[in-house]
Protein backbone atom coordinates (compact mmCIF):
# COMPACT_ATOMS: atom_id res chain seq x y z
CA UNK A 1 0.00 0.00 0.00
CA UNK A 2 1.30 3.65 -0.97
CA UNK A 3 1.32 6.60 1.25
CA UNK A 4 -1.85 7.78 -0.85
CA UNK A 5 -3.96 5.42 0.30
CA UNK A 6 -3.92 6.53 3.83
CA UNK A 7 -7.05 7.96 4.83
CA UNK A 8 -5.80 10.81 6.66
CA UNK A 9 -7.61 11.84 10.01
CA UNK A 10 -8.53 14.78 11.09
CA UNK A 11 -8.21 16.47 14.59
CA UNK A 12 -11.60 17.39 14.89
CA UNK A 13 -13.92 14.74 17.20
CA UNK A 14 -16.65 14.28 14.73
CA UNK A 15 -14.81 14.25 12.11
CA UNK A 16 -12.00 12.33 13.53
CA UNK A 17 -14.56 9.40 14.27
CA UNK A 18 -15.99 9.26 10.97
CA UNK A 19 -12.31 9.42 9.32
CA UNK A 20 -11.78 6.23 11.92
CA UNK A 21 -15.17 4.65 10.39
CA UNK A 22 -14.14 4.88 6.85
CA UNK A 23 -10.66 3.27 7.60
CA UNK A 24 -12.44 0.07 8.99
CA UNK A 25 -14.78 0.01 6.82
CA UNK A 26 -12.02 -0.18 3.71
CA UNK A 27 -9.24 -1.94 5.29
CA UNK A 28 -10.86 -4.30 7.98
CA UNK A 29 -12.15 -6.99 4.99
CA UNK A 30 -8.79 -6.61 3.28
CA UNK A 31 -7.01 -8.17 6.69
CA UNK A 32 -9.69 -11.20 7.15
CA UNK A 33 -9.38 -11.99 3.33
CA UNK A 34 -5.50 -12.28 3.76
CA UNK A 35 -5.19 -13.65 7.73
CA UNK A 36 -7.65 -16.61 6.20
CA UNK A 37 -6.51 -16.91 2.47
CA UNK A 38 -3.73 -19.55 3.13
CA UNK A 39 -6.53 -21.89 5.24
CA UNK A 40 -9.36 -21.66 2.27
CA UNK A 41 -6.23 -22.09 -0.43
CA UNK A 42 -5.66 -25.36 1.70
CA UNK A 43 -9.01 -26.79 1.91
CA UNK A 44 -10.54 -29.24 0.33
CA UNK A 45 -13.55 -27.28 -0.32
CA UNK A 46 -13.83 -25.25 -3.52
CA UNK A 47 -15.89 -22.36 -2.28
CA UNK A 48 -14.18 -18.92 -1.54
CA UNK A 49 -15.18 -16.06 0.90
CA UNK A 50 -15.54 -12.15 0.72
CA UNK A 51 -15.96 -10.01 3.63
CA UNK A 52 -17.66 -6.29 4.25
CA UNK A 53 -18.62 -4.15 7.11
CA UNK A 54 -22.61 -3.50 7.26
CA UNK A 55 -22.04 -1.07 10.39
CA UNK A 56 -19.34 0.44 12.60
CA UNK A 57 -19.93 2.57 15.42
CA UNK A 58 -16.90 4.08 16.97
CA UNK A 59 -16.45 5.35 20.45
CA UNK A 60 -13.62 7.53 22.33
CA UNK A 61 -12.64 5.48 25.51
CA UNK A 62 -9.22 7.82 26.54
CA UNK A 63 -8.14 10.90 25.23
CA UNK A 64 -4.84 11.82 25.22
CA UNK A 65 -5.50 14.47 27.84
CA UNK A 66 -6.25 12.23 30.05
CA UNK A 67 -3.13 10.75 32.80
CA UNK A 68 -3.98 6.88 31.92
CA UNK A 69 -2.70 7.47 28.40
CA UNK A 70 -0.52 10.34 27.23
CA UNK A 71 0.49 9.40 23.87
CA UNK A 72 -2.48 8.15 22.20
CA UNK A 73 -6.20 8.53 22.04
CA UNK A 74 -8.25 5.35 22.57
CA UNK A 75 -11.41 4.30 20.61
CA UNK A 76 -13.28 1.07 20.67
CA UNK A 77 -15.17 0.20 17.29
CA UNK A 78 -18.18 -2.49 17.26
CA UNK A 79 -17.95 -3.75 14.16
CA UNK A 80 -20.69 -5.71 11.84
CA UNK A 81 -18.81 -8.17 9.60
CA UNK A 82 -20.73 -10.18 6.62
CA UNK A 83 -19.12 -13.10 5.63
CA UNK A 84 -20.18 -14.47 2.25
CA UNK A 85 -19.22 -18.01 1.22
CA UNK A 86 -18.99 -17.89 -3.03
CA UNK A 87 -19.40 -20.92 -5.18
CA UNK A 88 -16.99 -21.09 -8.42
CA UNK A 89 -20.32 -20.31 -10.32
CA UNK A 90 -20.46 -17.25 -8.17
CA UNK A 91 -23.19 -17.93 -6.82
CA UNK A 92 -23.23 -17.14 -2.43
CA UNK A 93 -23.64 -20.93 -1.04
CA UNK A 94 -23.55 -19.62 2.95
CA UNK A 95 -24.25 -15.88 4.28
CA UNK A 96 -22.83 -15.30 8.02
CA UNK A 97 -22.74 -12.01 9.62
CA UNK A 98 -20.90 -11.88 12.98
CA UNK A 99 -20.50 -8.86 15.21
CA UNK A 100 -16.88 -8.29 16.44
CA UNK A 101 -15.19 -5.48 18.61
CA UNK A 102 -12.10 -3.49 17.65
CA UNK A 103 -9.24 -1.45 19.84
CA UNK A 104 -8.00 1.68 17.91
CA UNK A 105 -4.95 3.85 19.02
CA UNK A 106 -4.90 7.10 17.49
CA UNK A 107 -1.52 9.40 17.76
CA UNK A 108 -2.79 11.90 20.24
CA UNK A 109 -4.81 14.76 19.13
CA UNK A 110 -3.46 16.72 21.59
CA UNK A 111 -0.47 18.79 20.10
CA UNK A 112 1.24 19.86 23.59
CA UNK A 113 0.91 16.26 24.75
CA UNK A 114 2.32 15.02 21.50
CA UNK A 115 5.45 17.52 21.44
CA UNK A 116 5.85 16.82 25.52
CA UNK A 117 5.79 13.09 25.39
CA UNK A 118 7.58 13.31 21.92
CA UNK A 119 4.63 10.39 20.82
CA UNK A 120 5.92 10.35 17.38
CA UNK A 121 8.46 7.98 18.75
CA UNK A 122 6.10 6.27 20.48
CA UNK A 123 3.70 5.46 18.02
CA UNK A 124 6.49 4.59 15.82
CA UNK A 125 7.62 1.99 17.64
CA UNK A 126 4.55 0.14 18.31
CA UNK A 127 3.07 0.82 14.73
CA UNK A 128 6.54 -1.16 13.80
CA UNK A 129 5.95 -4.01 16.14
CA UNK A 130 2.91 -4.94 14.59
CA UNK A 131 3.36 -4.24 10.77
CA UNK A 132 7.09 -5.19 10.82
CA UNK A 133 8.53 -6.89 13.65
CA UNK A 134 5.91 -9.67 14.77
CA UNK A 135 5.50 -11.03 11.09
CA UNK A 136 9.36 -11.08 10.71
CA UNK A 137 9.85 -13.18 13.86
CA UNK A 138 6.90 -15.25 12.34
CA UNK A 139 8.71 -15.52 8.81
CA UNK A 140 11.96 -16.27 9.93
CA UNK A 141 11.26 -18.71 13.00
CA UNK A 142 7.70 -20.66 11.63
CA UNK A 143 9.77 -22.64 9.53
CA UNK A 144 12.58 -23.83 11.59
CA UNK A 145 9.89 -25.12 14.01
CA UNK A 146 7.75 -26.45 11.37
CA UNK A 147 4.52 -24.07 11.85
CA UNK A 148 1.79 -23.76 9.87
CA UNK A 149 -1.66 -22.11 9.78
CA UNK A 150 -2.97 -25.32 10.89
CA UNK A 151 -0.96 -26.46 13.42
CA UNK A 152 2.32 -26.12 15.41
CA UNK A 153 4.93 -28.24 16.10
CA UNK A 154 6.62 -26.45 18.79
CA UNK A 155 4.21 -25.28 21.45
CA UNK A 156 6.22 -22.86 23.26
CA UNK A 157 6.21 -21.05 19.30
CA UNK A 158 2.34 -21.12 19.38
CA UNK A 159 2.41 -19.61 23.29
CA UNK A 160 4.55 -17.07 22.07
CA UNK A 161 2.84 -15.56 19.26
CA UNK A 162 -0.17 -15.57 21.34
CA UNK A 163 1.16 -13.51 23.44
CA UNK A 164 0.49 -10.24 21.03
CA UNK A 165 -3.09 -9.22 20.57
CA UNK A 166 -4.28 -9.94 16.48
CA UNK A 167 -3.34 -6.64 14.86
CA UNK A 168 -6.03 -6.29 11.92
CA UNK A 169 -4.04 -2.78 10.22
CA UNK A 170 -1.45 -0.30 10.86
CA UNK A 171 -1.26 2.96 8.65
CA UNK A 172 2.35 3.66 7.07
CA UNK A 173 2.42 7.38 8.35
CA UNK A 174 2.95 8.65 11.72
CA UNK A 175 1.20 11.64 12.36
CA UNK A 176 -1.84 10.46 11.49
CA UNK A 177 -1.48 6.64 11.81
CA UNK A 178 -4.12 4.06 13.47
CA UNK A 179 -3.41 0.88 15.04
CA UNK A 180 -6.16 -1.40 15.30
CA UNK A 181 -5.98 -4.39 17.25
CA UNK A 182 -9.00 -7.12 18.67
CA UNK A 183 -10.38 -6.20 21.63
CA UNK A 184 -8.52 -8.37 24.30
CA UNK A 185 -11.54 -7.72 27.00
CA UNK A 186 -14.80 -9.09 24.23
CA UNK A 187 -12.62 -12.37 24.70
CA UNK A 188 -12.68 -12.67 28.57
CA UNK A 189 -9.17 -11.41 29.21
CA UNK A 190 -8.46 -8.45 32.11
CA UNK A 191 -5.58 -6.65 33.78
CA UNK A 192 -4.70 -8.73 37.25
CA UNK A 193 -4.85 -5.09 38.39
CA UNK A 194 -5.01 -3.86 42.46
CA UNK A 195 -4.50 -0.87 44.24
CA UNK A 196 -1.17 -2.23 45.48
CA UNK A 197 0.14 -3.44 42.32
CA UNK A 198 1.18 -6.35 43.84
CA UNK A 199 0.14 -9.85 42.09
CA UNK A 200 -0.10 -13.09 43.54
CA UNK A 201 2.37 -16.38 42.24
CA UNK A 202 0.07 -17.87 39.94
CA UNK A 203 0.52 -14.60 38.10
CA UNK A 204 4.04 -14.16 38.20
CA UNK A 205 4.68 -17.43 37.08
CA UNK A 206 1.87 -17.21 34.17
CA UNK A 207 3.79 -13.43 33.25
CA UNK A 208 7.31 -15.22 33.50
CA UNK A 209 6.52 -17.64 31.06
CA UNK A 210 5.40 -15.18 28.66
CA UNK A 211 8.03 -12.86 28.94
CA UNK A 212 10.29 -16.30 28.27
CA UNK A 213 8.98 -16.55 25.26
CA UNK A 214 8.94 -13.27 24.25
CA UNK A 215 12.80 -13.06 24.60
CA UNK A 216 13.18 -16.30 23.34
CA UNK A 217 12.04 -14.97 19.80
CA UNK A 218 14.71 -12.21 19.99
CA UNK A 219 17.32 -15.26 20.84
CA UNK A 220 16.36 -17.35 18.48
CA UNK A 221 15.73 -15.28 15.45
CA UNK A 222 19.26 -13.72 16.41
CA UNK A 223 20.97 -16.96 16.40
CA UNK A 224 19.39 -17.89 13.20
CA UNK A 225 19.47 -14.77 10.99
CA UNK A 226 21.56 -12.48 12.65
CA UNK A 227 22.49 -9.81 9.92
CA UNK A 228 18.10 -10.11 9.60
CA UNK A 229 17.75 -9.13 13.24
CA UNK A 230 20.16 -6.26 13.70
CA UNK A 231 18.90 -4.92 10.28
CA UNK A 232 15.31 -4.85 10.61
CA UNK A 233 14.56 -5.66 14.02
CA UNK A 234 17.17 -3.87 16.17
CA UNK A 235 18.02 -0.72 13.88
CA UNK A 236 14.14 -0.51 13.01
CA UNK A 237 13.12 0.21 16.44
CA UNK A 238 16.16 2.03 18.00
CA UNK A 239 15.30 5.80 16.30
CA UNK A 240 11.71 5.33 18.47
CA UNK A 241 14.08 4.79 21.70
CA UNK A 242 14.35 8.37 23.08
CA UNK A 243 15.72 7.75 26.41
CA UNK A 244 19.03 6.63 24.53
CA UNK A 245 19.04 9.52 22.97
CA UNK A 246 22.58 11.34 23.79
CA UNK A 247 22.10 14.83 22.38
CA UNK A 248 20.72 16.64 25.31
CA UNK A 249 20.33 19.59 24.02
CA UNK A 250 17.07 18.38 22.40
CA UNK A 251 16.11 16.46 25.25
CA UNK A 252 12.43 16.71 25.86
CA UNK A 253 10.26 18.20 28.86
CA UNK A 254 8.68 15.48 29.52
CA UNK A 255 11.28 13.22 29.46
CA UNK A 256 13.50 15.75 31.54
CA UNK A 257 9.81 15.32 34.06
CA UNK A 258 10.06 11.57 34.02
CA UNK A 259 13.63 11.54 34.80
CA UNK A 260 13.35 13.69 37.87
CA UNK A 261 9.92 12.19 39.14
CA UNK A 262 12.47 9.13 39.20
CA UNK A 263 15.45 10.95 40.78
CA UNK A 264 13.14 12.10 43.65
CA UNK A 265 10.95 9.34 44.36
CA UNK A 266 13.82 6.69 44.17
CA UNK A 267 16.27 9.15 46.57
CA UNK A 268 13.56 9.92 49.18
CA UNK A 269 13.41 6.56 51.30
CA UNK A 270 16.83 6.91 51.86
CA UNK A 271 16.71 8.85 54.78
CA UNK A 272 14.43 6.49 56.31
CA UNK A 273 16.15 3.86 55.36
CA UNK A 274 19.53 5.42 56.70
CA UNK A 275 17.49 5.81 60.44
CA UNK A 276 16.56 2.17 60.28
CA UNK A 277 19.29 0.39 58.84
CA UNK A 278 22.49 2.66 59.08
CA UNK A 279 23.18 1.14 62.94
CA UNK A 280 23.65 -2.16 61.98
CA UNK A 281 25.99 -3.11 59.68
CA UNK A 282 28.40 -1.04 57.71
CA UNK A 283 27.47 -2.53 54.26
CA UNK A 284 24.34 -0.56 53.97
CA UNK A 285 26.24 2.69 54.88
CA UNK A 286 28.85 2.26 51.60
CA UNK A 287 25.49 1.01 49.67
CA UNK A 288 23.59 4.02 50.55
CA UNK A 289 26.41 6.22 49.31
CA UNK A 290 26.59 4.65 46.47
CA UNK A 291 23.19 4.43 45.51
CA UNK A 292 22.96 8.30 46.38
CA UNK A 293 25.89 9.10 44.05
CA UNK A 294 24.60 7.14 41.11
CA UNK A 295 21.50 8.82 41.36
CA UNK A 296 23.04 12.32 41.22
CA UNK A 297 22.87 11.73 37.44
CA UNK A 298 20.13 9.55 36.74
CA UNK A 299 19.58 10.56 33.54
CA UNK A 300 23.24 8.99 32.52
CA UNK A 301 22.45 5.78 34.83
CA UNK A 302 19.34 4.64 33.14
CA UNK A 303 20.78 5.61 30.03
CA UNK A 304 23.94 3.52 30.74
CA UNK A 305 21.69 0.57 32.00
CA UNK A 306 19.70 0.70 28.73
CA UNK A 307 23.06 0.07 27.06
CA UNK A 308 22.81 -3.11 25.09
CA UNK A 309 25.57 -5.62 25.40
CA UNK A 310 26.09 -8.61 23.91
CA UNK A 311 24.89 -11.89 24.11
CA UNK A 312 22.49 -11.56 26.25
CA UNK A 313 20.85 -8.08 25.11
CA UNK A 314 16.89 -9.07 23.89
CA UNK A 315 14.25 -6.50 22.59
CA UNK A 316 12.30 -6.07 25.76
CA UNK A 317 8.86 -5.27 26.34
CA UNK A 318 10.29 -1.80 28.19
CA UNK A 319 7.21 -1.21 30.24
CA UNK A 320 6.44 -4.44 31.60
CA UNK A 321 4.38 -4.57 34.62
CA UNK A 322 0.99 -5.63 35.57
CA UNK A 323 -0.93 -2.89 33.62
CA UNK A 324 0.14 -4.23 30.20
CA UNK A 325 -0.12 -7.58 31.18
CA UNK A 326 -3.43 -8.93 30.93
CA UNK A 327 -5.01 -12.37 31.84
CA UNK A 328 -7.51 -14.84 30.66
CA UNK A 329 -9.38 -16.81 33.72
CA UNK A 330 -10.57 -20.30 34.53
CA UNK A 331 -14.25 -20.92 36.27
CA UNK A 332 -11.92 -21.14 39.30
CA UNK A 333 -10.55 -17.51 38.64
CA UNK A 334 -7.17 -19.39 37.98
CA UNK A 335 -5.62 -17.19 35.57
CA UNK A 336 -4.51 -19.87 32.44
CA UNK A 337 -3.47 -18.02 29.55
CA UNK A 338 -1.93 -14.04 29.55
CA UNK A 339 -1.52 -11.70 26.97
CA UNK A 340 0.73 -8.06 26.56
CA UNK A 341 -0.19 -4.89 25.80
CA UNK A 342 1.14 -1.93 25.02
CA UNK A 343 4.75 -1.97 22.77
CA UNK A 344 5.58 1.63 22.58
CA UNK A 345 8.58 0.98 24.69
CA UNK A 346 10.09 -1.85 23.27
CA UNK A 347 13.78 -1.61 22.90
CA UNK A 348 16.96 -3.76 22.70
CA UNK A 349 18.83 -3.95 26.12
CA UNK A 350 19.41 -6.40 28.70
CA UNK A 351 16.47 -8.65 29.50
CA UNK A 352 16.77 -7.80 33.28
CA UNK A 353 15.25 -4.31 32.20
CA UNK A 354 12.03 -6.44 32.15
CA UNK A 355 12.62 -8.49 34.87
CA UNK A 356 13.42 -6.14 37.62
CA UNK A 357 10.55 -4.11 36.91
CA UNK A 358 8.00 -6.94 36.63
CA UNK A 359 9.35 -8.67 40.25
CA UNK A 360 10.51 -5.67 42.25
CA UNK A 361 7.16 -3.65 41.03
CA UNK A 362 4.61 -6.27 41.23
CA UNK A 363 5.98 -8.89 43.56
CA UNK A 364 5.73 -8.52 47.33
CA UNK A 365 8.97 -8.07 49.14
CA UNK A 366 7.29 -11.88 51.16
CA UNK A 367 6.72 -13.50 47.62
CA UNK A 368 10.00 -12.84 46.32
CA UNK A 369 11.85 -13.77 49.59
CA UNK A 370 9.60 -17.29 49.45
CA UNK A 371 9.81 -17.66 45.62
CA UNK A 372 13.30 -16.00 44.33
CA UNK A 373 14.52 -19.36 42.86
CA UNK A 374 11.68 -20.56 41.75
CA UNK A 375 10.81 -17.25 39.73
CA UNK A 376 14.24 -17.11 38.31
CA UNK A 377 14.55 -20.83 37.39
CA UNK A 378 10.67 -20.92 35.72
CA UNK A 379 11.91 -18.04 33.56
CA UNK A 380 15.12 -19.40 32.81
CA UNK A 381 14.07 -23.23 32.17
CA UNK A 382 10.94 -21.68 30.19
CA UNK A 383 13.25 -19.26 28.25
CA UNK A 384 15.94 -22.29 27.26
CA UNK A 385 13.31 -24.75 26.07
CA UNK A 386 11.50 -21.97 23.77
CA UNK A 387 15.03 -21.25 22.53
CA UNK A 388 15.91 -25.01 21.69
CA UNK A 389 12.10 -25.68 20.64
CA UNK A 390 12.70 -22.62 17.76
CA UNK A 391 15.87 -23.19 16.37
CA UNK A 392 15.10 -27.36 17.19
CA UNK A 393 18.73 -27.83 18.72
CA UNK A 394 19.38 -29.84 22.15
CA UNK A 395 19.16 -27.04 25.37
CA UNK A 396 22.70 -28.24 25.75
CA UNK A 397 23.86 -25.88 22.51
CA UNK A 398 23.09 -22.58 24.51
CA UNK A 399 24.89 -23.78 27.36
CA UNK A 400 27.28 -21.65 28.70
CA UNK A 401 25.90 -18.83 26.79
CA UNK A 402 22.58 -18.60 28.05
CA UNK A 403 23.59 -20.55 31.29
CA UNK A 404 21.10 -19.45 34.71
CA UNK A 405 24.42 -18.02 36.16
CA UNK A 406 24.75 -15.83 33.17
CA UNK A 407 21.04 -14.33 33.77
CA UNK A 408 21.60 -14.04 37.34
CA UNK A 409 24.82 -11.78 36.74
CA UNK A 410 22.77 -10.02 34.25
CA UNK A 411 20.03 -9.29 36.66
CA UNK A 412 23.06 -8.42 39.42
CA UNK A 413 24.43 -5.34 37.37
CA UNK A 414 20.64 -4.13 36.27
CA UNK A 415 18.57 -4.62 39.18
CA UNK A 416 19.29 -0.89 40.09
CA UNK A 417 17.45 -0.12 37.45
CA UNK A 418 14.22 -1.59 38.79
CA UNK A 419 14.90 0.06 41.95
CA UNK A 420 14.54 3.41 40.66
CA UNK A 421 11.80 2.67 37.92
CA UNK A 422 9.86 1.01 40.90
CA UNK A 423 10.38 4.26 43.11
CA UNK A 424 8.37 5.87 40.24
CA UNK A 425 5.89 4.06 40.08
CA UNK A 426 4.63 3.36 43.62
CA UNK A 427 5.00 6.63 44.44
CA UNK A 428 2.82 7.79 41.52
CA UNK A 429 0.22 4.81 42.15
CA UNK A 430 0.12 4.26 45.68
CA UNK A 431 0.01 7.88 47.39
CA UNK A 432 -2.77 8.58 48.42
CA UNK A 433 -2.48 12.10 48.56
CA UNK A 434 0.06 13.02 45.66
CA UNK A 435 -1.43 13.56 42.33
CA UNK A 436 2.29 13.29 39.92
CA UNK A 437 -0.58 14.12 36.67
CA UNK A 438 -0.82 17.71 38.03
CA UNK A 439 2.81 17.50 36.35
CA UNK A 440 2.15 16.57 33.15
CA UNK A 441 -1.01 18.72 33.45
CA UNK A 442 1.36 21.68 34.03
CA UNK A 443 2.03 21.03 29.68
CA UNK A 444 -1.70 21.75 28.67
CA UNK A 445 -0.99 24.90 27.39
CA UNK A 446 2.21 25.00 26.66
CA UNK A 447 5.48 24.50 28.33
CA UNK A 448 6.14 24.52 31.99
CA UNK A 449 9.77 25.82 32.97
CA UNK A 450 11.98 22.84 34.23
CA UNK A 451 12.19 24.33 37.88
CA UNK A 452 8.70 25.00 37.92
CA UNK A 453 8.63 21.16 37.35
CA UNK A 454 11.02 20.35 39.73
CA UNK A 455 9.66 22.35 42.50
CA UNK A 456 6.24 20.75 41.27
CA UNK A 457 7.52 16.87 41.98
CA UNK A 458 9.08 17.64 44.91
CA UNK A 459 6.36 19.10 46.45
CA UNK A 460 4.11 16.02 45.82
CA UNK A 461 6.24 12.89 46.79
CA UNK A 462 6.73 15.09 50.09
CA UNK A 463 3.22 14.10 50.53
CA UNK A 464 3.75 10.19 50.08
CA UNK A 465 2.41 7.56 52.52
CA UNK A 466 3.76 4.94 54.85
CA UNK A 467 3.04 1.96 52.52
CA UNK A 468 4.91 4.13 49.89
CA UNK A 469 8.02 4.19 51.80
CA UNK A 470 7.88 1.19 53.29
CA UNK A 471 8.35 -0.91 50.54
CA UNK A 472 11.32 0.88 49.04
CA UNK A 473 13.34 0.91 51.95
CA UNK A 474 12.14 -2.75 51.86
CA UNK A 475 14.06 -2.71 48.45
CA UNK A 476 16.68 -0.70 49.29
CA UNK A 477 17.74 -3.33 51.76
CA UNK A 478 16.80 -6.46 49.45
CA UNK A 479 19.07 -4.94 46.88
CA UNK A 480 22.10 -4.43 49.29
CA UNK A 481 21.66 -8.01 50.79
CA UNK A 482 21.68 -9.96 47.46
CA UNK A 483 24.44 -7.56 46.26
CA UNK A 484 22.69 -5.47 43.89
CA UNK A 485 24.63 -2.37 44.91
Amino acid sequence: MSSDDVIELGHQPERTLENIRQVLITKIPSYIESRRRKLLQESSEIDTVSYRILDCHVTLLSPSNSVRNLSSDIYRAEIETEENKIKENGEINQKHVRKESLIVKKYAMNSGVRDMQDSSHLFYVESKMFSDVIPLFHSTLSPISGDSDSGYSSSNLRKAYSLFPKCYYTSPKCKDSLIVLEDLENSGYRIGENDSLLMDFDHIVLALEGLARFHALSYAMKKKDPQGFYGHVVQKLKKGKKLCSEDKTRELMYAHAYFQCLQFAALQPLEVFAMEHLKGSGKYGSCVERLNTLLEDTVGLIRNLLIPKEPLSVLCHGNFNMKNILFLYDSSNKPVAVKFTDFRNVHYASPAIDLSLFLFLNASPELRAANWVDFFSIYHKTLLKAISEFLECPEEELLPEYSIGAFKEEFSKHAVYGYVVTAGCVTSALSKRVKIQKIFEMFSNGFSSRENVDNCIKENLKLEGEEVTSRLVSLIKELVDEGYL
